[in-house]
C-alpha cells in the first residue's frame, strides 16, 4: 500500500476492461488542454441547471457532474467525461468514470492536507460547506 494519500487506489489503472458486449472505450484522465470543449447541453435532459468540475490533486480537470431539474421538481445528475474509443478519438460522453470514482475538491484537499475533512453528501453541500 503506497503512503501517498493522493496515490490511485487502482495501481495506476485508469481503465478497467469493458464486458458484456459494451465497447471498449478509455476514460480520460486528466483531461488533455487541447480537448475541445464538453458539451453544454444533454441531448434529452436540455440545459444543467448546475455544474460541479471535478479536479485531480494538481488542479487538472478530470470531468465533470451536471444537475438537471425536471418539470415535476424532480432533480437527477449525469457525469459528464471524456473518454477514448476503439479509434483513439477522445469523446465527451454522459457516463462516469471507472470506479473508484475521483474525490470532488481532490485539489483543494491537496492544497491543505492538514485541513479538517467536511464528508458532504454532494457536490452543492461539499461547496456550502
Amino acid at each position: 500500500m503506497s503512503t501517498d494519500p493522493f496515490a490511485s487506489l487502482d495501481g495506476g489503472s485508469k481503465t478497467p476492461a469493458r464486458q458484456n458486449g459494451k465497447p471498449n472505450r478509455r476514460c480520460v484522465v486528466p483531461v488533455p488542454a487541447q480537448t475541445q470543449k464538453p458539451p453544454t447541453r444533454h441531448p434529452k435532459l436540455r440545459s444543467p441547471s448546475d455544474r460541479w468540475i471535478y479536479h485531480d490533486e494538481t488542479g487538472e480537470v478530470l470531468g465533470y457532474v451536471c444537475r438537471f431539474e425536471d418539470k415535476n421538481g424532480g432533480k437527477s445528475f449525469r457525469p459528464l467525461c471524456l473518454f477514448e474509443g476503439e479509434r483513439n478519438k477522445p469523446q465527451w460522453r454522459w457516463e462516469s468514470w471507472p470506479a473508484p470514482r475521483p474525490l470532488y475538491g481532490l485539489d483543494r484537499l491537496a492544497a491543505h492536507p492538514d485541513a479538517p475533512v467536511l464528508i458532504c453528501e454532494g457536490e452543492k453541500s461539499a461547496d456550502a460547506a
